[in-house]
């Protein structure tokens, strides 16, 4: 696992550079401390890239993997 620049834990996969990455699935989850993220998941036709967890209400200290159980389809208004 890695951070991005913001200091959110990412985890960067294999990319193919003939082929460009783009959003394949979003939603949101509850990390271990209860704070609320959200989770982009970046793919290819072949291949998923990239998942990446943004703040939601976590906070700057608290943006950690969620609770995998937690992890729900992105909705418009969910937060």
């Amino acid at each position: 696992m890695t951070e991005c620049g913001c200091g959110c834990d990412s985890v960067g996969f294999e990319e193919d550079p003939n082929e460009r990455s783009r959003p394949v699935a979003h939603g949101t989850g509850t990390t271990p401390s209860g704070g609320t993220v959200g989770i982009l998941v970046f793919g290819t036709s072949t291949r998923i890239t990239e998942l990446e967890v943004y703040d939601l209400g976590a906070g700057e200290y608290d943006l950690r993997l969620p609770d995998p159980s937690s992890i729900q389809p992105w909705k418009h208004g969910n937060q």
